[in-house]
């Protein structure tokens, strides 16, 4: 069954009539908080990484976070409806930090502080210009993006 077990509680206990709930308000896991609570799953596996983006002086956007966190999932649209409006200037990376110990050692775990969830706006030229943990708003954070991809939109003719 691998990591789709809940899928198959889930589809049990409403085939037994049990009551069965996502719950924002809790620290529990449901699945991807990318793809249900944020309704954005493309941000769940980043197209790049740190280290490509900075090479190509790209922004980059970095978040950590778990699935069983109601900080985290209370952030997810925010950071979700910030991707849509900004993914052609920054990239979006969101690491799941459950599995960082598991996984090769890469430069975007060096900003993680043991927080979740974890903010760090890095510029084109590797320069952290913002870093948080907490969940924040989309109004918080727009304005840092709007001005991270103003620097970096190309001349217009």
């Amino acid at each position: 069954m691998g990591g789709r077990w809940w899928l198959g509680l889930l589809l049990l206990g409403a085939s037994l009539g049990i009551p069965v709930q996502a719950g924002l308000k809790d620290n529990s896991y449901e699945g991807d908080i990318f793809v249900i609570y944020g309704g954005n799953g493309y941000i769940a596996s980043p197209r790049t990484t740190l280290e490509q983006s900075l090479e190509r002086g790209q922004p980059v956007m970095l978040l950590f976070y778990v699935n069983d966190s109601k900080d985290c999932k209370a952030y997810a649209p925010a950071v979700s409806r910030l991707q849509v409006e900004f993914e052609r200037e920054v990239n979006f990376i969101a690491l799941n930090v459950d599995g960082l110990p598991e996984l090769p050692k890469t430069e975007a775990q060096r900003y993680f502080k043991g927080q979740v969830p974890y903010t760090v706006l890095i510029d084109r030229t590797g320069k952290v210009l913002y870093q948080a943990s907490g969940a924040k708003t989309y109004n918080e954070l727009r304005p840092l993006l709007k001005q991270v991809a103003q620097k970096t939109a190309p001349p217009t003719p």
